[in-house]
């Protein structure tokens, strides 16, 4: 990028994406000096902007001693950035450990977040999407520091996904074969993330 050690960037940043002999991920904005600061004052909202605008896939690597118990630093950058790098060990031990478990479940659905259509309910609703499989993943996310209702609606044939099979959907999801709509709300604490997994019974 041109505007390598900075915050800005020159567009569009597609700009001779995978030809031959150029590149074909960017870097994320230089969002990793304060990862947690940047989700909190917003800065880090450029990611999810960027991942609705362009498919490049966003490379960041982020330091974890800044997370908190709910692993909000982790997931909102597993959501926003394709190729994720992870350093630090936290430490509170009982957050380290939060760490590990979130890092089995990413490991476990890696696939929908490197390589899945990424959709939007809002900020703070991320959808990655496989239409192949007939099926995604949620991240929820509440930015703030007051607990909230966070949720949504979307367009099942926005996602790319066949809306007359049956899905499982876990607590708080529904599917509505008409008008084809998914949609889902969860209560969440201040600066807090869940994720949620749905398919078709058939895949």
């Amino acid at each position: 990028m041109i505007a390598g050690g900075t915050r800005q960037r020159f567009t569009p940043v597609y700009y001779r994406y995978g030809l031959p002999g150029s590149y074909d991920e960017n870097w994320g904005f230089e969002l990793m000096w304060k990862a947690m600061d940047d989700i909190k004052t917003g800065r880090a909202r450029s990611l999810f902007y960027y991942n609705l605008a362009c498919n490049v896939p966003v490379y960041l690597h982020v330091d974890l001693r800044d997370d908190n118990i709910n692993c909000l630093l982790l997931w909102w950058y597993a959501s926003t950035c394709r190729h994720l790098g992870i350093g630090g060990t936290h430490p509170v031990p009982e957050v380290a450990e939060a760490q590990k478990r979130a890092m089995a479940t990413y490991t476990r659905y890696s696939r929908f977040f490197k390589r899945g259509d990424f959709f939007a309910m809002n900020e703070e609703v991320h959808i990655h999407v496989l239409p192949d499989e007939n099926s995604f993943v949620v991240n929820l996310f509440n930015l703030s520091d007051q607990e909230r209702e966070i949720g949504g609606s979307i367009s099942v044939e926005e996602m790319g996904i066949q809306k007359d099979l049956w899905y499982h959907a876990p607590k708080g999801c529904r599917f509505y074969s008409e008008p084809g709509r998914f949609t889902i709300n969860r209560k969440l604490g201040p600066w807090s993330t869940e994720l949620a997994f749905a398919h078709s019974i058939e895949s």
